[in-house]
């Protein structure tokens, strides 16, 4: 069975969610005692948004913890063989953006971001805690009414207990976007450098 709430705070210039969901399980017969009963699996998001004259600033984090279950080889005598290995798996973050100059027609939006996931309950070497983290910047071109240009640079650093050292990634991407009569025409490149 799952169960849902959800919480709202508003007023004309911020809002303010809470929700989540979260499983109460019990199983009997011949599934019984393979997976625990009781409260499982939950699941929390928080958003916040606050606009202000010309600027807007966006929030929003998270947290949800699941049973996963993952086949394993295993030595058996001489044999290797697929067993399944329970694990708990807990994933966490959050992401924000600060948008300035909204109306104007040259605007910039400062971003920032984190997800991390961690794993116990388990004996598997392929199930490593990881850690990403982003931020960057985005700056729009209003060149006319129907010509919008967007430039964004961001930075994300990757790690993984057992992997020395992180990879990071570097990536410039730039959009232009035409409106028509009958929808619109956009063009899109990117760049990305990754060091490990």
């Amino acid at each position: 069975t799952r169960f849902d709430f959800g919480l709202v705070f508003s007023t004309p210039l911020q809002s303010l969610t809470l929700n989540g969901d979260i499983t109460l399980r019990g199983l009997d017969g011949a599934e019984a005692g393979s997976i625990p009963d009781g409260l499982t699996d939950p699941n929390i998001r928080l958003s916040y948004n606050r606009a202000v004259r010309d600027s807007q600033l966006t929030f929003t984090a998270f947290a949800s913890e699941t049973e996963t279950s993952t086949l394993v080889e295993e030595l058996d005598g001489l044999d290797l063989v697929l067993v399944n290995d329970n694990a708990t798996r807990l994933s966490y973050g959050f992401n924000t953006e600060l948008e300035l100059r909204r109306e104007a027609p040259f605007g910039i939006t400062l971003l920032a971001g984190y997800t991390g996931l961690r794993y116990s309950n388990t004996t598997s070497a392929t199930l490593q805690d990881t850690d990403r983290s982003n931020i960057g910047v985005r700056f729009r071109f209003n060149i006319n009414p129907v010509l919008q240009g967007t430039l964004t640079a961001r930075h994300d650093v990757y790690e993984e207990d057992g992997t020395p050292g992180t990879r990071e990634t570097t990536s410039l991407d730039g959009s232009l976007r035409q409106s028509l009569q009958t929808g619109s025409f956009g063009l899109n490149a990117n760049i990305t450098s990754v060091a490990e």
